[in-house]
């Protein structure tokens, strides 16, 4: 496994901290397949202390989609007694009804190392043919709108966020979504400053095609640079070498060439299988976005 790092627009090699994060938890990896399906109705907490963390099911209607989103809302402990407010992680693909859940991995992963400083919202999708609606262009256009008109603005609502500090996280195909969002983001309304992209499924397109070179993600990231060089972003991108590690690093290696001002860049290459990086690479994600959990 080797990691780069990329800050403002000079390249270096970074030691690998995977093993820093695996020291924190240790938890059953179970392969990531992707066929989420929404729930409606309001929200409901787990029964809790005042001060410990908790989990909310709710949901959210979009009139962007027509479609209805099941949610997860993580709070951290300390959240229902304190006052200040919390970074949020917005995670896609958050879990399959009685099957696999992405987002209780990424809350074990927040919790077992430390992070009691966010809120992780899960953003449950539709169904397999759903997701390619969704998370490819040019459907990627209105699930963006989604996001950032509906779903951010009810959680800001609800929550104490801090509006200055947004991750977008996704794994496999809705990773490819996260950097459709990072190219759709206007540089006078920034809604992520940080952007996660797990073995991005680049470019797979709504018909199921892979089109490596796809024309329209590449004119898309070359607007994001002719609208303005300054990109103060945090990038992770991860690869597996089973899996999208080729795709995934020509996509990072075109967003860095262009020596974004600003841009904090991170490149993982992992070799445990497409659905097992996800979750080393998101306690390494949250080192590089957050720095090491408070203590």
């Amino acid at each position: 496994m080797q990691t780069h790092q990329h800050n403002l627009h000079n390249t270096m090699a970074s030691k690998n901290t995977i093993d820093l994060v695996l020291q924190w938890f240790r938890i059953p990896v179970i392969l990531l397949l992707v066929s989420l399906s929404a729930c409606g109705g309001g929200g409901s907490g787990n029964p809790s202390t005042p001060d410990s963390a908790q989990t909310i099911e709710s949901s959210i209607a979009s009139t962007k989609t027509v479609q209805n989103y099941g949610l997860q809302i993580y709070l951290p402990q300390g959240y229902q007694t304190g006052t200040k407010r919390y970074p949020v992680i917005y995670a896609m693909d958050g879990t399959v009804p009685g099957s696999y859940s992405r987002f209780e991995m990424l809350r074990k992963v927040l919790s077992n190392s430390g992070y009691n400083n966010v809120i992780l919202v899960g953003l449950n999708s539709i169904s397999p043919t759903r997701r390619f609606v969704d998370f490819t262009m040019p459907g990627a256009q209105a699930y963006y709108s989604f996001l950032t008109a509906e779903l951010i603005p009810m959680i800001d609502a609800q929550y104490r966020t801090d509006p200055t500090n947004r991750t977008l996280s996704g794994h496999s195909l809705s990773a490819e979504f996260a950097l459709f969002a990072l190219y759709q983001d206007l540089p006078e309304k920034r809604f992520f400053t940080a952007i996660l992209s797990a073995d991005c499924s680049c470019w797979l397109k709504a018909d199921s095609l892979l089109v490596p070179d796809w024309d329209v993600p590449i004119d898309m990231e070359q607007k994001m640079f002719e609208r303005s060089p300054n990109l103060p972003v945090k990038l992770v991108m991860s690869g597996d070498s089973n899996a999208n590690l080729q795709r995934a690093t020509n996509v990072y290696q075109r967003i860095v060439g262009h020596g974004y001002k600003g841009l904090s860049a991170q490149f993982t290459n992992y070799g445990v299988g497409h659905g097992a990086m996800d979750e080393p690479e998101f306690g390494n994600a949250m080192l590089y976005v957050f720095g090491p959990p408070p203590r």
